[in-house]
């Protein structure tokens, strides 16, 4: 014997069956375990998580009481796990308006708001989206434009890829 492995020898250690094959299997179930347990790590329930979304509202004039209803927002990873409370402002979107608002007319300027008018919930009963009714209160000028911002907040579980 030449002390060279011949062909069934190599197939035992490096073919289907052998070493290597284990080895490949070994390592592509602790790939896996650690990706499990990353995301169970990752999908700890959280009792103050928040979710920011704002838009760019335009209004046509006198369109302060119909208000806009927006597309589904989805809040990503996040999943509420109770109703999130929803906290909304907004900032004049004026063009020539000063950087310190000392400028500001009353009769160009108004406040706006969102509200909640549907939740989206997925099929373990947690708060996955939301749509919203944009308002803006007075007498609009046309094209009248707005920034609002919403914060939604509560409970929740933020999950991994």
């Amino acid at each position: 014997m030449s002390g060279m492995p011949d062909v069934q020898m190599m197939q035992q250690y490096f073919g289907k069956s052998g070493a290597l094959a284990e080895a490949k299997n070994t390592h592509a179930r602790m790939i896996e375990k650690e990706r499990t347990g990353r995301l169970m790590r990752e999908a700890q329930v959280a009792s103050n998580t928040t979710y920011q979304w704002r838009t760019l509202a335009t209004f046509e004039a006198g369109e302060a009481d119909s208000g806009k209803l927006t597309d589904w927002i989805s809040f990503g990873h996040i999943k509420f796990t109770k109703e999130p409370f929803l906290a909304t402002g907004s900032k004049a979107a004026v063009k020539g308006l000063a950087g310190d608002g000392e400028n500001a007319d009353d009769l160009e300027i108004w406040p706006a708001m969102a509200m909640v008018v549907a939740w989206k919930i997925d099929g373990q009963g947690r708060y996955v989206g939301a749509r919203l009714k944009l308002f803006a209160f007075g007498i609009l000028p046309a094209d009248y434009q707005v920034v609002i911002y919403c914060v939604f907040t509560g409970p929740a579980i933020r999950a991994g890829d």
